[in-house]
């Protein structure tokens, strides 16, 4: 039976969640066209835009992302996977529903996954953001550090490794997730410190302080944790598929 450790108020915990374990495919208990596992757990939304992707490989990493997330939130709700409900803020931001489950508002939290991993950031306290993406070379980073990238931030970008420009990238995509507004909020609104570890966003409402933390470093991928409190750790856990599968 998958349970989650306690969550404590200064404290967030990110899951690795491995959407390939051992570079192994799922079983096809995953896959939506087989309506098993996917069907059973996955709200209608989800499981229609799982069946949506071209490719089983995307079908299989989109279910089995929003699979073990729900698995993970229920543990915290005490509450079956499929019984988690989601809502959608205004700008798009996923949160739990907590009136729907008539819950008391407990969780915060954020999934980003990128190729064959998923990170899922979960806190008790405060919004939070979380991103990561594959480093690669990419061949259109000027034209894209100028609807990204501050003035300031393209000097120092201007010679950066990849790994380098991927955490500006992780960095500021984890604060606009974290704002709530995501993409509806301009990136040039978003100043990362030469440090990697605050960001001021210009909201509309005024400019906001986060907290960034680099998550564990990787030659394959960057990520970022955004937070809009400081906390004094960060819990690294890893989804368990055997007590699941």
């Amino acid at each position: 039976m998958f349970s989650s450790p306690l969550l404590s108020p200064d404290t967030v915990h990110l899951w690795r969640i491995d959407l390939e374990p051992s570079g192994a495919p799922f079983p096809d208990c995953l896959v939506p066209e087989n309506d098993q596992l996917a069907r059973e757990v996955l709200s209608d939304e989800e499981f229609a835009k799982a069946s949506r992707f071209v490719s089983r490989p995307l079908r299989l990493r989109y279910a089995a992302a929003h699979v073990a997330m729900r698995f993970i939130l229920g543990s915290y709700l005490k509450r079956p996977a499929a019984e988690v409900v989601l809502a959608v803020e205004k700008m798009g931001r996923p949160i739990v529903d907590f009136a729907a489950m008539e819950l008391a508002p407990s969780l915060f939290f954020n999934l980003s996954h990128t190729e064959d991993i998923a990170l899922l950031a979960v806190s008790s306290q405060n919004p939070l953001g979380v991103d990561i993406e594959g480093i690669r070379t990419m061949k259109s980073r000027p034209g894209i550090d100028r609807q990204v990238y501050t003035e300031t931030e393209r000097q120092r970008l201007l010679d950066a490794s990849d790994s380098l420009w991927f955490d500006h990238w992780t960095a500021k995509e984890a604060v606009l997730k974290a704002t709530g507004y995501g993409f509806y909020l301009s990136p040039l609104q978003i100043e990362i410190d030469p440090s990697l570890r605050r960001a001021v966003a210009n909201e509309k409402s005024g400019p906001s302080q986060w907290m960034l933390h680099r998550c564990p470093p990787s030659s394959r991928w960057s990520a970022t944790l955004a937070t809009s409190a400081p906390i004094e750790a960060i819990d690294q856990l890893e989804f368990p598929w055997q007590q699941i599968l």
